[in-house]
């Protein structure tokens, strides 16, 4: 059975876009239309299982109207 690889990076990254998702006034659902993503795959980017590609990553920065670097660079923020 396949079972996900999750690092503690995964998690945060995670944890941190659906954060950035949710204060920019998106659903998730929402937001993965926009992005034009599955919502089951930016599930698993949210829960740490995977992450996005390049192309994939840009494609939600311009939805969310922040830089990659906002978007990756969370630990400095985070503390």
């Amino acid at each position: 059975m396949y079972k996900p690889y999750k690092s503690e990076f995964h998690i945060r990254f995670g944890k941190h876009l659906k954060e950035t998702i949710k204060s920019r006034g998106y659903k998730i659902s929402q937001f993965a239309k926009l992005s034009n993503i599955t919502y089951s795959a930016l599930y698993h980017y949210i829960k740490g299982h995977s992450e996005p590609n390049v192309k994939t990553l840009i494609r939600m920065c311009r939805v969310l109207q922040v830089s990659v670097d906002d978007i990756l660079l969370f630990e400095k923020k985070d503390g």
